[in-house]
């Protein structure tokens, strides 16, 4: 009942493109730690972004965060992995 993901529904990034996170809650308001990782179809982290003490609105609500792109720059496949913990 609470979740991230992409604002985009994009299943390939560019180069250039950049990652737009969204907070999804159905529950009620809260505080949130988001992790996202750049992973290698083996589970190695290649690269991590972290939004901390993002603050939630209760309901069905979205919350929209800063847009970015990860340096790492070598072609291949990789997995955008999110992670979202609530803060007590």
């Amino acid at each position: 009942r609470l979740w991230a993901g992409s604002d985009d529904v994009d299943t390939v990034y560019g180069p250039e493109d950049e990652i737009r996170p969204l907070i999804f809650n159905m529950e009620e308001a809260c505080k949130v730690n988001l992790t996202i990782e750049l992973q290698t179809p083996q589970g190695r982290v290649v690269e991590r972004k972290q939004y901390k003490n993002v603050e939630v609105a209760a309901g069905r609500s979205t919350t929209r965060l800063d847009a970015f792109r990860f340096r790492h720059s070598k072609d291949g496949c990789y997995f955008v992995v999110y992670k979202i913990q609530k803060i007590e």
